[in-house]
């Protein structure tokens, strides 16, 4: 099996912002670069493909990226993630082992995060679990045959600043795709999270948590919602989470 892993940048320097020295070479791996809002550029390494779009938002230059996919696996994954050989042999070797998956949710060095210490199907993951786009793998048939994509209302430029991965998930798993996440560390976030360690704080980060219940649970998401902001007795989590899940309700 082959890995693709398709690197999301934006603006004048988003090449500059990718250090290749963190991609490590494999004859199983290649790497394709969506550059947002680019310009012309020379590959920086035989392996590298370089995309330059005009896509208005992250997941919109995600998903210009799945449609381009070449090899049997997409990991996504953005200009301050660094890996190791060992770390991605170990998403192709899981793939390999778990033929009934079509998706794999792992673990990433380098953030503030605590994630489960043993695996689970992603349809039952445990109170509190949450998953950034950067641990996300999928079978590239899996994205052909059930279509889904990427929330365009989510993810930094976006209507709704995050929750993009979790509308993604929602929607593979309507789609009867089985997934899974495995406790193994791929990588490194140099960057750290953008949007979800400080969401009871960040007004905009419960906007968009409330729109995203709207979209994955439509009616018990309100009361999801309300549950929550009771319970981390936080106003400005329901009031915002209001906000976000009503405009998807209303359309507006």
């Amino acid at each position: 099996m082959k890995l693709e892993v398709q690197i999301a940048t934006h603006g004048l320097n988003g090449m500059d912002m990718i250090d290749v020295g963190k991609y490590p070479r494999s004859s199983n791996v290649s790497y394709r670069v969506g550059w947002q809002h680019g310009t012309l550029s020379l590959k920086p390494r035989d392996d590298f493909e370089v995309m330059v779009n005009s896509a208005r938002c992250l997941t919109e230059n995600r998903n210009i990226l799945i449609e381009a996919a070449e090899d049997d696996i997409v990991l996504f994954a953005d200009n301050d993630i660094s890996y190791t050989s060992v770390g991605l042999k170990s998403v192709i070797d899981a793939f390999e082992s778990h033929p009934e998956v079509g998706f794999i949710c792992f673990k990433m060095g380098g953030v503030d995060k605590k994630y489960p210490s043993g695996q689970f199907f992603m349809n039952k993951p445990p109170k509190g679990y949450y998953t950034s786009s950067w641990e996300i793998a999928v079978r590239t048939c899996v994205l052909c045959h059930t279509g889904v994509r990427f929330d365009t209302r989510f993810g930094l430029g976006s209507r709704y600043i995050c929750c993009e991965e979790t509308v993604f998930i929602d929607r593979l798993i309507a789609s009867g795709v089985k997934g899974m996440y495995l406790p193994f560390i791929i990588g490194s976030n140099d960057g750290g999270v953008t949007t979800g360690a400080d969401s009871i704080y960040r007004n905009e980060v419960n906007e968009a948590k409330g729109a995203a219940l709207a979209v994955t649970r439509r009616w018990s998401g309100l009361a999801r919602l309300l549950v929550r902001s009771v319970r981390n007795l936080s106003a400005s989590e329901l009031i915002f989470g209001l906000k976000g899940y009503f405009s998807v309700i209303l359309n507006v």
